[in-house]
């Protein structure tokens, strides 16, 4: 379990750097919110199907990855085709006049301090996909439908402030 969690704390710098140079070949720093979302998803996915204690997958650990994978297949793809669509994001467009020469290196310690807190998120998916007993109980489907109805709710939501 640890390996998986180092592996994971390594893909995401990892994913954090091909956000960085994005970034820097697009002029768009909005890019790396997508690489964050989708390198989120596939961390906490992968860890939440790591096999406990030399025991095979079940399907707790298999419905939490579901969630995380769609979770992060909605958002990702929701902020990359906005990225992809519109000018840079306000905030980010701000951050680089206000840093002015030093953005980009600025810019570079901010976008791998957040490869640490995705991981944080992503042991969380590990730790809610690990429960003791086998199957799936009725407070396990009770949470898969709680978080999809967030997820639609999140879409919804972002679909009337694209409107506004």
């Amino acid at each position: 379990m640890t390996a998986a969690i180092l592996i994971s704390g390594a893909m995401l710098l990892g994913v954090m750097l091909c956000a960085w140079l994005t970034q820097r070949l697009t002029h768009n720093v909005g890019w790396v919110d997508v690489f964050w979302t989708f390198g989120t998803g596939l961390a906490g996915a992968g860890l939440a199907i790591v096999p406990v204690d030399g025991a095979g997958i079940d399907a707790r650990q298999w419905l939490v990855a579901a969630l995380a994978v769609v979770w992060a297949l909605r958002l990702g793809l929701y902020v990359a085709l906005r990225v992809a669509s519109t000018p840079e994001d306000r905030r980010y467009a701000e951050l680089r006049q206000d840093w002015g020469a030093s953005f980009q290196s600025k810019l570079f310690g901010f976008v791998f301090l957040q490869a640490p807190v995705a991981l944080l998120l992503a042991v969380s998916i590990m730790l809610a996909a690990r429960s003791p007993g086998a199957g799936l109980r009725a407070t396990d489907l009770a949470g898969a439908a709680i978080l999809l109805i967030a997820i639609a709710g999140e879409g919804l939501a972002d679909e009337q402030m694209r409107r506004f």
